[in-house]
């Protein structure tokens, strides 16, 4: 792997060898981070499903679905929670870490990540159905 440049005053192209090397590092840092493999974690607060979640690599993965069987719900509650070896997700929130899951009714899911919290949580639900989270993916 190549090794970083030395940076010193008044060399040609300094930032452009700053950037280069924060580039490095951040690639031998995120080689660094070991595969969870995915992570079965479970649905609170009256939500059903099945999800996993595997960080590799500094990015974070999502399979599975989740939602209501039942009857038409309208809920606004966190769905499942990263676990503690995820690492820092403060960076993640409603302006940054939002997402969008269809229920299989067709109806939209809208959410986002309480990174300060670690959690993946579901700002409302208005229908029945399962919504697919597989689509769901961000670098930490």
């Amino acid at each position: 792997m190549a090794e970083l440049t030395k940076i010193f005053t008044g060399m040609e192209k300094g930032p452009e060898a700053i950037q280069a090397n924060f580039d490095l590092m951040d690639t031998k840092i995120n080689t660094l981070i070991a595969d969870t493999g995915w992570v079965k974690v479970p649905v609170i607060n009256g939500w059903q499903g099945d999800i996993s979640v595997r960080l590799q690599n500094g990015v974070v993965y999502h399979k599975g679905y989740f939602g209501s069987d039942g009857p038409t719900i309208n809920i606004s509650l966190t769905v499942f929670k990263y676990p503690d070896s995820f690492g820092d997700m403060s960076d993640f929130g409603q302006s940054n870490g939002g997402w969008a899951a269809f229920t299989s009714d067709g109806e939209p899911n809208y959410g986002f990540i309480k990174g300060a919290t670690k959690e993946f949580f579901c700002l409302k639900k208005g229908t029945k159905g399962m919504a697919s989270v597989s689509n769901i993916t961000f670098k930490l």
